[in-house]
C-alpha cells in the first residue's frame, strides 16, 4: 500500500511540473529594497484597456456559451479540468460598478486572458482584458477569442472599450470547501486523516510548482522558498492560500500563470490516483 501511494504521489506531481514556463516573461528576485520598495512592489499594475461587449444573454448563460466556444478550440487535458477559472482580482474603477463575476483562460494564442461580467438588465455587459501592449492586445482579441464567442452568441457585439487601469489580477482564491469537495468527489470521506493527507499533497504541488516559476530565475530563491514553505504540523487551507500569496509576492507578474494552478492540482488528482493509499 505504502509503494501505491507513493506512486501516485510522484505521479501527482510529475503532471503538476509539467508546463513551468512563464511565456518569457521577466521576471525578478525579492525585493533588495526598503520597506517603501516592497510596499511599491506589491502594488500589482492594473490591467489595460479591455474590449467592451454586450450579449442578450444573462451572465450564467454568457458563461455558459464561452465554455462551449473554449471547449471547442481546446478540449481540457484533464477530464475535471474546467474551461476557464475564477481569477482572483481588485476592482479599482474610480465611481464604476465592480462587476459580479471574472473569469480567466486562455485565448486561440495561449495568452491569458480575463472576463469581467455585469448584469444589464436581461443581457451582460463584458469587459476582455489581455496582457500585451495595447495595439497588439485589442486588435489580436478579436481573431484570439471573440470570433470565437460570437459564433456560440450571435447577439455578443463591440460596444467600444474599456479604459486601462480598471481591474487587477490577485492570488487566487480557495474556496472554503475546496478540500472537502476533492475529497467527496473522489469518493473519500471529508474526515481529519483524509483533510490531512490531501492538505499535504496539495501543499508539496503548489511548492513545487511555485518552485518550478521561482527556480527559472534563480535556484538559491527557489530553494528557499521550498524550505519556508516545508509545513510544520497539519496543513491548514489557509497554509495553502498562503503558498499562493507569497508566489505572488516574489514577483506580480507571476499571477496570470497561477490563476489555474488550484484547480488543475484539483484535475490532476481527480483524474488520476493523487489519493490512493493515502486516504480511506
Amino acid at each position: 500500500m505504502a509503494g501505491v501511494a507513493r506512486d501516485a504521489r510522484r505521479s501527482a506531481m510529475r503532471e503538476c511540473s509539467i508546463g513551468a514556463s512563464l511565456g518569457g516573461v521577466a521576471m525578478g528576485l525579492f525585493s533588495k529594497g526598503g520597506p517603501a520598495a516592497q510596499t511599491a512592489e506589491r502594488r500589482v499594475p492594473a490591467l489595460g484597456s479591455g474590449l467592451h461587449l454586450t450579449s442578450a444573454l444573462s451572465v450564467q448563460s454568457s458563461l455558459s456559451v464561452l465554455d462551449r466556444a473554449l471547449r471547442n478550440f481546446r478540449p481540457p487535458k484533464y477530464t475535471q479540468l474546467p474551461s476557464f477559472v475564477y481569477p482572483g482580482w481588485e476592482w479599482r474603477g474610480q465611481g464604476i460598478p465592480a462587476p459580479t463575476t471574472a473569469v480567466s483562460f486562455n485565448d486561440r494564442l495561449g495568452r491569458f486572458v480575463l472576463a469581467a461580467l455585469w448584469p444589464a438588465g436581461a443581457g451582460t455587459v463584458i469587459g476582455v482584458f489581455r496582457l500585451g501592449t495595447e495595439e497588439e492586445r485589442l486588435r489580436e482579441l478579436h481573431e484570439s477569442i471573440v470570433n470565437d464567442w460570437r459564433s456560440q452568441d450571435p447577439s455578443l457585439s463591440p460596444a467600444g472599450l474599456f479604459d486601462s487601469g480598471l481591474i487587477a489580477l490577485a492570488p487566487p482564491v480557495l474556496p472554503a470547501n475546496f478540500l472537502d469537495e476533492i475529497l467527496l468527489t473522489y469518493g473519500f470521506s471529508p474526515t481529519p486523516n483524509n483533510l490531512a493527507a490531501l492538505a499535504e499533497l496539495l501543499s508539496e504541488m503548489f511548492v513545487s510548482k511555485a518552485s518550478d516559476f521561482i527556480g527559472t530565475q534563480d535556484r538559491v530563491t527557489a530553494d528557499r522558498f521550498i524550505r519556508e514553505h516545508r509545513p510544520r504540523g497539519v496543513i491548514s487551507l489557509a497554509f495553502l492560500q498562503a503558498t499562493l500569496n507569497d508566489v505572488a509576492q516574489w514577483n506580480s507578474q507571476v499571477l496570470p500563470y497561477i490563476q489555474e494552478l488550484p484547480m488543475r492540482c484539483r484535475a490532476i488528482i481527480l483524474d488520476g490516483e493523487g489519493l490512493s493509499g493515502i486516504c480511506e
